[in-house]
């Protein structure tokens, strides 16, 4: 009898133990990836946010456009060329990015 008790307690513990293993083997094939695919998504969400709300405010505020972009036409009023100063739009980008300094006069 008691060793019939002994083998069902090794059997019990067994069985615990290779239901914890195979739990954590399907948490690290099965769910971990899953997790991190969705935690990955809510990164870059939140990141696509954060530069549209940037780009949101830097457009907003006293920003004059006739300096970034110069558009060019021939005597007949039609439209040759549109020319962006690219300079201009990366300095205001860069200060607009970091609000350390002054924005550069144009």
């Amino acid at each position: 009898m008691a060793v019939f008790k002994f083998k069902k307690r090794i059997i019990g513990v067994l069985t615990l133990v290779i239901i914890i293993v195979v739990s954590i083997i399907y948490y690290n094939l099965v769910m971990l990836p899953i997790i991190k695919e969705t935690a990955s998504a809510k990164v870059r969400s939140l990141a696509t946010a954060a530069v549209n709300n940037a780009v949101f405010y830097a457009i907003t505020e006293k920003t004059d456009y006739n300096n970034l972009i110069t558009i060019y036409s021939d005597s007949f009023g039609k439209i040759n060329m549109i020319q962006a100063d690219s300079v201009k739009i990366n300095e205001m980008k860069s200060w607009r990015c970091s609000r350390s300094t002054p924005l550069p006069a144009a």
